[in-house]
């Protein structure tokens, strides 16, 4: 079953200020018109539907006026081809011409109504299954953001206390030594990395905790040769180049002969490799 739905916009059309008899059969034909519009029916028939008075029909046609321009009609800026009229004959009956735009309409606020009454259900549902002792949190949850400076800050703190006591506290040199001597950062200037990472937590008034800086060491790229300070060179690993031959033989003799991470040309090798390596480390259980 379908309905239509007569918005408040038709009572300030120039249809209104039409005779009764016109506004009458307009009506109708909305009550009787199928989801896209039709009007399924003759004139005769459907002026017995809107019970016109006899002779009403004599004063002013009304389907002449439904079906001819409308100079006054607000449609004419949405559908200036149409030219303000109201409806069109088709084979076996009519046609609204503005149904389906007034039906769009109809089921947004609808769609919006559903939504709300959806929303208020689901108010109460929640109303109905809190437990009466519950109380109502004041506390705003912390973002992720928030969440991992309290965690940078408790790191920091750890370390000024010495929190670990399996280990002695190890200065920042012994540290970055240790990293530079770790397989895993193999090809990545580890002291030019650190430099990076303070002025980067400097400028964010961030705290550069050692996990933090782990945390930046994982995502950095490989050296393709130069150090920091642009004279000294990194030597490739044997590790690497051992790798690289089991994964390209016929390349193994030029492979052997790499010395420095500037000798291994441009072929996506670090990348496989840095991807390598990022699977290995993370397969490692938590010490």
């Amino acid at each position: 079953m379908a309905y239509s739905k007569l918005f408040a916009s038709l009572v300030h059309s120039s249809l209104w200020g039409e005779q009764d008899h016109v506004r009458l059969l307009f009506i109708t034909l909305l009550a009787v018109a199928d989801r896209d519009g039709h009007c399924w029916g003759s004139r005769s028939g459907f002026e017995r539907l809107a019970m016109l008075a006899p002779g009403a029909s004599e004063k002013r046609d009304p389907w002449q006026v439904l079906m001819s321009p409308d100079k006054d009609s607000s449609d004419r800026l949405r559908n200036p081809e149409n030219e303000g009229r109201r409806i069109r004959e088709i084979p076996g009956g009519f046609e609204i011409i503005n149904y389906t735009y007034y039906r769009s309409l109809r089921n947004d606020d609808d769609r919006k109504e559903q939504n709300r009454i959806a929303q208020q259900r689901h108010r109460e549902k929640i109303s109905q299954d809190k437990p009466a002792s519950a109380k109502i949190s004041r506390v705003k949850p912390r973002s992720s953001h928030a969440e991992a400076e309290a965690e940078a800050e408790a790191e920091k703190k750890k370390e000024a206390i010495g929190a670990n006591k399996s280990r002695p506290p190890v200065s920042t040199e012994d540290w970055l030594k240790e990293l530079e001597a770790d397989k895993t950062y193999a090809g990545i200037d580890v002291r030019r990395e650190h430099g990076k990472c303070l002025n980067w937590c400097k400028i964010r008034n961030k705290q550069p905790t050692k996990r933090r800086f782990v945390n930046w060491l994982n995502n950095a790229d490989p050296l393709t040769g130069q150090s920091a300070n642009g004279v000294k060179q990194r030597d490739v690993p044997d590790e690497f180049k051992a790798w690289a031959a089991e994964r390209y033989p016929a390349k193994r003799e030029a492979i052997m002969s790499w010395k420095t991470f500037a000798d291994i040309p441009r072929s996506g090798l670090l990348d496989e490799w840095l991807r390598h390596k990022k699977k290995q480390h993370e397969a490692k259980p938590n010490q």
